[in-house]
């Protein structure tokens, strides 16, 4: 390639170094990334929210994947701790959500049976310009997102952020049902699409009307696989 962003040959080295991937299909796999996406991310630099995948797969720093300043290596990321009152914290809750066909609110239950919630520094929220109380947790139900995401998997969506871009992963009301998709443009249209390998089971579906609301694009995800 003639011209690489700075941004990916950072997040190039940054692979090298922490995990040993060498080439653009390990970094894919390794971020749930398509291809196509980081061919484009080559030519026009690593979006914001593929920096913060890159900072969760790697332990670098999506600020210094950007634009370069400060360290490579994170010495600490947003991760699932039990803490009381904190300053520097803000602390997102686990809940259930309450979803009709066709409209676009919904309700939410709070989580209380062990369920630690989600705690986040602020000045992390506040790189992304992201708001604590715009962002809520739920559980990833079912394997249409593996292998990137698995059953009983956590993930923190953005209510604030209901705008399709296509690559990204939502969570979406489809005829009354929670679900949580990669959005993807094609011919015309947005489709909902798993990450599954096994289409025949988890098709795409279209996404369009009353029957396919957006809820949030997917922020943050805890693994339970090791």
């Amino acid at each position: 390639m003639a011209f690489m962003h700075d941004s990916m040959k950072r997040l190039y080295e940054a692979a090298l170094h922490k995990r040993g991937d060498r080439i653009p299909a390990d970094v894919a796999r390794r971020m749930n990334a398509s291809p196509q996406t980081i061919s484009n991310w080559e030519k026009r630099g690593i979006s914001q929210e593929g920096a913060i995948d890159a900072e969760r797969a790697y332990n670098v720093s999506a600020a210094w994947l950007i634009d370069g300043n400060g360290n490579m290596l994170l010495s600490s990321i947003p991760q699932e701790i039990i803490i009381n009152d904190s300053p520097d914290h803000e602390i997102v809750r686990k809940v259930k959500v309450s979803l009709s066909a066709g409209i676009t609110g919904y309700a939410i239950d709070h989580i209380e049976e062990d369920a630690e919630p989600i705690v986040f520094r602020k000045s992390w929220l506040q790189r992304f310009n992201y708001s604590a109380d715009k962002l809520i947790a739920v559980y990833v139900r079912g394997d249409s997102m593996e292998p990137g995401m698995h059953d009983g998997d956590t993930i923190v969506i953005n209510t604030h952020d209901t705008h399709p871009s296509d690559g990204d992963v939502f969570a979406i009301n489809y005829e009354g049902e929670l679900l949580v998709k990669r959005m993807i443009r094609d011919a015309g249209e947005w489709w909902l699409s798993s990450d599954n390998p096994d289409q025949r089971k988890h098709p795409r579906k279209v996404c369009q009307g009353p029957t396919c609301l957006v809820l949030g694009k997917v922020i943050h995800k805890q693994s339970v696989v090791i």
